[in-house]
């Protein structure tokens, strides 16, 4: 594709993203798709739920439109790693669509979710991750806990989906990333995907920032949390420092969404009980405002997290002592707002 057709496709994007939330929007409030408020929510008002599904048919409509254009026709059995990826991603947000309109039993939402991570793992390249000159993601062991990592991804961004704003621009903030990283180390096809699922998230961020008129739903947060980790895969496998930039990038929800379920699993909790413990949930009600503490976290991404995946991307240091210095004080921020503890009656 020309320059041209890419910024055409990416204002197209958002544009038909932010038309489609409004329909589903439509959509839910006759179907009566509504998250309640209640003790363990973060809104006041009933609001329609499953927004994301804008996401993710637009984004699978551009990489089938990019991928046409690219291969031709006749080459349809010549599947690139990115259709994997999204043809994976459309399979757990399906799971997530059936959830919004109902209830999945956690095992079966579980099941797919480590599904999602098995087939990304086996069909897409493998690369190195190299932690104290050890290979970690090769092997039988490497395989386990790529798998691992995806399945606790994708359920980290729903658990971090609690208030106006935050997974949209976490969203946003993390593919422009990718496509920044992309870039600079020469693999251009992933630039446009990366920008078009940006282009889409903000036309939904329209609906849902400052005040969420819908919300992105399971549907959504499904969708992006698997796009994330298989994007992170394609790019590692181009450069394998760019596993950890990867990792960086996520790093506000990964320490929040990890220390928050640690303290839970000592707590002896059921982790499917919903809740409102996570150190973003206390400092929206601390400060009073969503809109504040999603400001707040971009200001992180992009005055902390941003330069410390560029440090660990061009190997300046090693990546993991990079991820260590860069989740350092996300630790002691997830500690200061009491990440995982319980609440006072």
């Amino acid at each position: 594709m020309s320059l041209t057709e890419v910024v055409a496709g990416l204002l197209a994007s958002f544009i038909l993203t932010a038309l489609l939330t409004g329909l589903i929007r439509f959509y839910a409030l006759r179907r009566g798709l509504l998250d309640a408020p209640g003790a363990r929510s973060s809104h006041s008002v009933p609001t329609p739920r499953g927004g994301g599904l804008a996401v993710a048919i637009v984004a699978l409509g551009w990489i089938l439109l990019h991928w046409l254009s690219d291969v031709g026709v006749s080459d349809l059995s010549g599947a690139s790693n990115l259709v994997v990826v999204y043809v994976v991603a459309a399979l757990v947000a399906a799971v997530g669509f059936w959830d919004d309109h109902g209830h999945v039993l956690s095992g079966v939402r579980l099941f797919v979710h480590l599904l999602a991570g098995v087939i990304l793992v086996a069909l897409l390249p493998r690369f190195q991750i190299t932690f104290l000159n050890l290979d970690i993601g090769s092997g039988t062991f490497g395989f386990i806990v790529l798998t691992l990592v995806v399945a606790w991804y994708i359920n980290l961004f729903n658990f971090m989906d609690g208030i106006d704003g935050i997974a949209a621009f976490e969203a946003m903030f993390v593919f422009g990333g990718y496509a920044w990283l992309a870039y600079w180390f020469g693999a251009p096809q992933l630039v446009s995907s990366a920008l078009c699922v940006l282009a889409s998230v903000a036309g939904f961020a329209l609906w849902n920032f400052p005040r969420a008129r819908i919300f992105m739903g399971d549907v959504g947060s499904g969708f992006l949390g698997t796009l994330i980790m298989g994007f992170l895969f394609v790019l590692s496998g181009i450069e394998k420092n760019l596993f950890w930039a990867g990792l960086l990038l996520s790093g506000v929800f990964i320490v929040d969404a990890t220390l928050t379920l640690l303290h839970r699993l000592c707590r002896g909790e059921a982790l499917y009980k919903a809740h409102r413990t996570h150190a973003y949930q206390y400092a929206a009600r601390r400060y009073h405002s969503h809109a504040l503490v999603t400001l707040a976290l971009m200001a992180i991404n992009l005055l902390w997290l941003l330069p410390m995946a560029w440090v660990a991307a061009t190997g300046l240091l090693s990546g993991w002592v990079v991820l260590l210095i860069g989740y350092a004080p996300l630790v002691l921020l997830a500690a200061v707002f009491h990440a995982g503890r319980a609440e006072r009656a």
